[in-house]
């Protein structure tokens, strides 16, 4: 704690976004020794922010949350792209633990665009959106800004670096095990983090899914905690906003007959393919070195 209100964090799981963080999220929710903001994408330290106006953040959000003993954290799937939040973070939190949730790269982009494209914010097919994307690379910038950054958000090597140059404790999982084996990645986590084993009820849920999705329901469920009705919002008991929020969310995504077919995984060609495969095999490579990740923990 500091000055007894404002909570440093004692973890963060930075992403990669696409890689599990909202289903991790509602596991971790369940331990009744860890305190998560309701809100798993309202992240702060990837903005520029004074010290003044974080601790502020900080104390809103963890008000009434925090018990003796228990552990302040965040998920989010914002922080491990940001070029700035690592080191934003670790001014405020030197302490907290980092965990990271990865999967295979190119799945990851495919995942990203498809989410992008049903959200209408992408209308170039992914081997166009790609190839676009692998010039910028090719012409020497390290990786691309902004959420069509499908190719740089897969960079393990760069982005979990800028954590292990920062933080002692950096713990890395994968998608497919959270899938596969949810137990234990959750044992390891609460290993990590000191605290008593837990197995939710909600074990072996995934949320947040690329499926059949509708913006106009899933705009709605976010204006409930934003914009002018804000405050009538936060007048509702957070139990409450916890059930609406997340029933916006399932009938935004599941519920019902779907509109189109699932998708599937869009095909690029060969050669687009090869040349991501070449791209991340560095990566690929350090994740086994580092973190005995292995390829095949990596595929869905």
């Amino acid at each position: 704690m500091r000055g007894n209100t404002v909570p440093e964090l004692d973890f963060v799981v930075v992403g990669g976004q696409k890689c599990g963080t909202t289903t991790l999220h509602e596991l971790l929710a369940r331990h009744p020794q860890i305190a998560l903001p309701a809100d798993k994408e309202a992240p702060i330290f990837h903005l520029e922010k004074s010290d003044e106006e974080v601790s502020r953040y900080l104390a809103q959000t963890f008000e009434n949350r925090l018990r003796p003993g228990s552990l302040a954290g965040k998920v989010t799937p914002h922080y491990l792209i940001s070029p700035v939040a690592a080191g934003r973070l670790h001014h405020h939190s030197p302490g907290a633990k980092i965990i990271v949730l990865v999967r295979d790269p190119v799945e990851r982009a495919l995942s990203a665009h498809r989410m992008l494209t049903r959200r209408q914010r992408e209308h170039l097919p992914p081997e166009e959106a790609f190839r676009s994307e692998l010039e910028v690379l090719d012409d020497g910038s390290a990786e691309v800004p902004g959420a069509r950054a499908y190719l740089s958000s897969g960079r393990w090597k760069t982005l979990i670096e800028r954590y292990r140059d920062r933080f002692d404790s950096v713990t890395v999982q994968t998608l497919y095990d959270l899938g596969e084996s949810p137990e234990s990645v959750l044992s390891t986590v609460y290993e990590v983090l000191g605290v008593t084993p837990h197995m939710p009820s909600n074990l072996g849920v995934a949320y947040n899914v690329t499926s059949a999705h509708r913006p106009g329901l899933d705009r709605l469920g976010r204006r409930l905690a934003g914009g002018p009705l804000r405050p009538l919002w936060r007048r509702v008991p957070e139990r409450r906003r916890r059930q609406i929020a997340y029933r916006f969310e399932t009938i935004g995504r599941s519920s019902g007959p779907a509109p189109t077919p699932p998708p599937t995984p869009p095909e690029l060609s060969d050669d687009l393919r090869a040349r991501l495969v070449e791209l991340y095999r560095e990566d690929v490579e350090y994740l086994s070195d580092q973190f005995g990740v292995t390829a095949d923990r990596l595929t869905l």
